[in-house]
C-alpha cells in the first residue's frame, strides 16, 4: 500500500522512474557500492554508510524470502521498487528535477501541523528515534497494481 500511495502522489501514477531519474539513482547506488568495496576499517563515516547498504540488501533478502514463503509471489516487489520505498524523501526532489516538473512541495502543498510523527526517547543508554510521514494522503489510490 505504501508503494501504491507513493506512486500515486510523487510518481504521478507511473510506477517507474523516468530513465534520467532511474540512471541517477543507479549511478548513485553503484558509486556507493564502489566506495564500500574499498573502505578502510578505520573510516567510521563510510563504515556506517556501508552498513546501511548491507542492511538494505538484508531487508530485501528477508522481504523476498517472506513473500516467497507466504505463497504470494504476486506481492513481490523487484529491488528497484523496494529501493524506492527507502528513498521516498529524496525521490520527492529527484523525480521532479529529472522530469522537469514542479516538486511536490511547490504544487501548492504546504507542510501542516501533523504531517509527520516523530519519537525520540532515551532508554537507559540507548537513544531510540523513529519517524513517520503522513504527507502522501492526498493522492491515495488503491486501484493501482504492478
Amino acid at each position: 500500500m505504501t508503494l501504491m500511495n507513493f506512486v500515486a502522489s510523487v510518481l504521478e501514477k507511473n510506477p517507474n522512474l523516468s530513465q534520467r531519474a532511474n540512471d541517477f539513482i543507479n549511478n548513485q547506488t553503484n558509486w556507493l557500492q564502489q566506495q564500500c568495496s574499498s573502505v578502510s576499517q578505520n573510516d567510521s563515516y563510510w563504515n556506517v554508510v556501508c552498513s546501511l547498504i548491507q542492511q538494505l540488501s538484508g531487508l530485501y533478502d528477508g522481504y523476498t524470502s517472506g513473500i516467497q514463503g507466504d505463497g504470494t509471489p504476486e506481492k513481490l516487489l523487484d529491488f528497484a521498487h523496494f529501493y524506492y520505498l527507502t528513498n521516498m524523501g529524496d525521490l520527492e526532489d529527484i523525480v521532479p528535477a529529472f522530469n522537469n516538473t514542479e516538486s511536490y512541495a511547490l504544487k501548492g502543498r504546504k507542510p501542516e501541523n501533523g504531517d509527520c510523527t516523530i519519537i525520540v526517547k532515551l532508554i537507559e543508554d540507548d537513544l531510540v528515534a523513529a519517524h513517520n510521514t503522513h504527507n502522501m494522503y492526498t493522492h491515495i489510490s488503491h486501484s493501482n497494481s504492478f
